[in-house]
Formats: structure tokens, C-alpha cells, sequence
């Protein structure tokens, strides 16, 4: 299950969509090209998670 700060990013092309299927508010390519980076950005950090076992701070 992802953590809920990777769900996060995807609440404003959500609303969007609900605003073009309830009242009609235009979709542009500007906004499709933006929703494709959070997209690919969440893929990146979901599959850099995945496979890492290394820690982030070194040992003291």
C-alpha cells in the first residue's frame, strides 16, 4: 500500500477531472503534460523505495 504523502500529488488532477465530468471546465494539454510528471515522479520515487536498502544517513 503506498504512503499516504505519495496518494497526495494526485488529489489536483483528480479534482480536475471531477470539475470537467461536473461542470464542464476545459482539460488542456498544458495540464495533461503536468499530470504526466506527477505521475512519472511517483513512479520514480515508488520504485527508488522499493529496491533501496541502503539508509540515507551514514552510521556514527
Amino acid at each position: 500500500m503506498p504512503h499516504d504523502s505519495l496518494k497526495r500529488p494526485l488529489n489536483p488532477p483528480l479534482a480536475a477531472q471531477f470539475g470537467w465530468a461536473l461542470f464542464g471546465e476545459e482539460i488542456t494539454g498544458m495540464f495533461l503534460a503536468g499530470g504526466a510528471v506527477v505521475l512519472f515522479g511517483l513512479y520514480l520515487v515508488q520504485s527508488a523505495d522499493q529496491g533501496s536498502d541502503k539508509k540515507v544517513l551514514p552510521e556514527r
